[in-house]
């Protein structure tokens, strides 16, 4: 499990001073207790008040009701990831979890966060990792079925009737050297003539290569770039 050991500290000195020390390790985003000492000039030793343990994972969550090819943009889905995030009081920033002309889908997770847990709204795996959505084999943890994927709401997407159809909206289309994007004309279209990119979530495999009409209404999914903190 991704940790960081925090330690609230005070110096036992007549000068009351509330200090707090974090360590971690960058190569293996492991935290550990580095030192039990007050990093002022003085050594003067602390006394540990709080030992508290902050795990790091990023939350996968759907938008409350499904949406057509039609979503205002990529900016339009990722103001209404912001603000359903907020009203479900999570912590982090969360974008959307599609393709397009602005972006590419692996890239809304940052490079250093990829190999991070993915989990659903109440903690529950999803993935083992950002990076390994994009393998077609490497998703053994993805089970949908087993660890629902939820709405900021709270209800489950996979069985409640709000959501006709299981598929998620995503906008790529993996190709032998490279990805092609089928994304409703940058999610602005509607159109039963135009097709985007979707999947149904399968148990151990989450990215599949289906087309469905923009017409459709799908699951749209919004996934934590700035990840919070959780004890």
């Amino acid at each position: 499990m991704t940790q960081f050991k925090l330690v609230f500290c005070y110096r036992t000195t007549s000068n009351f001073q509330k200090q707090a020390i974090i360590a971690h390790s960058e190569k293996q985003k492991t935290g550990y207790l580095q030192n039990f000492r007050n990093v002022n000039s003085t050594s003067m030793p602390c006394v540990i008040l709080i030992w508290i343990s902050f795990t790091f994972q990023l939350h996968l969550v759907a938008l409350n009701f499904p949406l057509t090819g039609n979503m205002r943009g990529i900016s339009g889905v990722d103001l209404q990831c912001h603000q359903q995030a907020q009203e479900a009081n999570l912590q982090g920033t969360f974008r959307a979890f599609l393709s397009g002309d602005t972006q590419s889908l692996m890239s809304v997770v940052k490079r250093t966060d990829r190999n991070l847990p993915l989990v659903n709204l109440k903690g529950q795996l999803l993935a083992k990792s950002w990076n390994s959505l994009f393998t077609k084999h490497g998703n053994s943890d993805f089970n949908p079925m087993e660890y629902p994927i939820y709405a900021f709401n709270g209800v489950n997407v996979m069985t409640n009737p709000t959501w006709t159809y299981k598929a998620v909206w995503h906008g790529l289309a993996f190709q032998i050297n490279h990805s092609k994007i089928r994304d409703c004309e940058n999610w602005r279209k509607a159109s039963k003539y135009l097709r985007g990119q979707a999947s149904i979530p399968l148990k151990g495999i989450f990215l599949l290569e289906t087309s469905w009409r923009c017409s459709d209404l799908l699951i749209v999914l919004c996934v934590e770039n700035s990840f919070g903190v959780s004890t």
